[in-house]
């Protein structure tokens, strides 16, 4: 599986966009230095402690970060106990509504 910093630059290299023109597009302070940090360095410990969490509680990231309303990770990705703890879990979610 590829790495945050390979996802990154292939997804920024795909649009066409330097570092400078991608680091102007966002919404937030990133400089093309820390555009370049994060393809050369990886993410930082916090972003790394988000992606533990979400493994932990079988979340996606998008989820624990509030993105997405959907919770649920590749199914294949997880145990048999675990999937059916999910199955269970969306079926209570349908039967409550």
């Amino acid at each position: 599986m590829a790495s945050f910093k390979e996802r990154l630059k292939e997804l920024r290299e795909e649009k066409g966009l330097s570092k400078w023109e991608l680091s102007n597009r966002l919404n937030t302070n990133a400089s093309p230095h820390t555009i370049r940090k994060y393809e050369t360095e990886g993410v930082n410990s916090k972003v790394n402690n988000i992606i533990e969490l979400a493994k932990f509680f079988n979340v996606t990231t998008d989820y624990l970060l509030g993105v997405s309303d959907e919770r649920i990770v590749d199914l294949s990705q997880i145990s048999t106990d675990e999937l059916l703890t999910e199955i269970k879990r969306r079926i209570n979610e349908k039967i409550n509504v």
